[in-house]
């Protein structure tokens, strides 16, 4: 993977526009990103309740730190455990 690629992808979900972070989220799920700096700025939007295409921006999120393996999600939100259990 372009190196390029992953460094725009932890830059942008460090964004403050919701769009934007989002799409670097999945964007990061997708290509399975670790790296410190890109779980740090997805966990700078854990409270983040904006909704993108009717799902809360955490619920992504949360779903995000598991599946990356950063945070275990404990919860027994359906729309989170389906999220996880879709992209693991």
């Amino acid at each position: 993977m372009n190196n390029n690629f992953i460094e725009r992808i932890i830059e942008d979900a460090k964004s403050d526009t919701p769009g934007i972070a989002m799409q670097a989220i999945l964007s990061g799920i997708d290509k399975r990103i670790t790296d410190e700096r890109f779980i740090n700025a997805v966990k700078g939007h854990k409270d983040d309740k904006i909704c993108l295409l009717n799902v809360p921006m955490n619920y992504v999120v949360r779903a995000a730190l598991d599946i990356l393996g950063a945070e275990k999600y404990n919860g027994n939100n359906a729309c989170i455990m389906n999220m996880i259990n879709e992209w693991k």
